[in-house]
């Protein structure tokens, strides 16, 4: 469905998913928003004492708890959001928003681990993007982008037969792009959305990609690599983009 060349192929397959990146975070400002989180959370808090954050740590921090307990679903999901804002001055702010609209409907993590170790993605997902209850309540703040990154870590500390990836647009992007000749075949849209048809058929492409390179390649790897290949690619176009607007710039004034 996708093609890759030998050499990309040959990057998926050396990409270290767990040794990606240490992202800085800032104790003083997580802890201004959400005290009492930290006080019980113990997970989270560990991790904002070591003042970095990776997926590593957050899968080691883990490892051997029963993500299905209340508290230690809601501490990841914690961890997480520190994780997916690590360079976002709003992320404390917009956790916090996150965690009190989740009080208030009474959302339960523990239900999404649940699922998820059960292998049912969809009801995960639909637990997210439509809420616990008959009427449409999402958590403030917290779409695709987000909620996905927390059942990615879910599926990943469980060892889950069916591993989540984060479906952000970043991604979603490079699924175009690689996809854009087929793109009139394509029976969704493969942007981003609480559509859980459209997760379902990005996780069919990336698990695609994974068979086709074989040596137990992981989705997380395909994603990893998708999205460090957007934003490279995004950036050759602005600094073409801007390299573009100086000439004409120039020209103007001889």
């Amino acid at each position: 469905m996708l093609e890759l060349s030998s050499a990309e192929i040959y990057v998926i397959r050396s990409l270290n998913v767990l040794e990606h990146n240490d992202f800085p975070i800032f104790p003083g400002k997580w802890l201004k928003y959400l005290p009492k989180e930290f006080d019980r959370l113990s997970v989270s808090n560990w991790l904002l004492k070591r003042e970095a954050i990776s997926r590593k740590s957050i899968v080691d921090g883990f490892s051997g708890l029963d993500l299905c307990t209340e508290d230690v679903a809601r501490d990841l999901f914690l961890s997480v959001m520190m994780w997916g804002y690590a360079s976002d001055n709003r992320g404390p702010s917009r956790t916090s928003q996150m965690l009190d609209s989740a009080d208030e409907q009474d959302f339960r993590f523990g239900e999404v681990c649940r699922n998820l170790i059960n292998s049912n993605v969809e009801a995960s997902y639909k637990l997210f993007a439509t809420g616990m209850t008959t009427k449409p309540h999402t958590l403030k703040w917290c779409g695709p982008a987000f909620f996905t990154k927390y059942l990615y870590f879910v599926s990943k500390i469980a060892n889950s037969t069916q591993m989540c990836v984060i479906f952000d647009a970043v991604v979603a992007r490079a699924v175009v792009y690689r996809l854009s000749p087929n793109l009139p075949l394509l029976p969704i849209d493969v942007t981003p959305a609480t559509d859980f048809s459209r997760y379902a058929f990005f996780l069919k492409v990336l698990q695609g990609v994974c068979k086709e390179i074989g040596d137990d390649c992981q989705p997380d790897q395909v994603e990893l690599f998708f999205f460090k290949d957007q934003i490279a690619r995004s950036n050759a176009k602005s600094a073409q983009d801007e390299l573009t607007e100086n000439q004409i710039g120039m020209s103007k004034q001889s």
